[in-house]
């Protein structure tokens, strides 16, 4: 496969958090 560039691994990752943070505070 081809490697992932460090910088886009860490803006996806914070995407993810960001995600998951806005699930949480959906829920409740």
């Amino acid at each position: 496969g081809q490697e992932i560039p460090e910088e886009l691994y860490q803006a996806v990752a914070e995407i993810l958090a960001y995600v998951y943070n806005l699930k949480k505070g959906y829920r409740g």
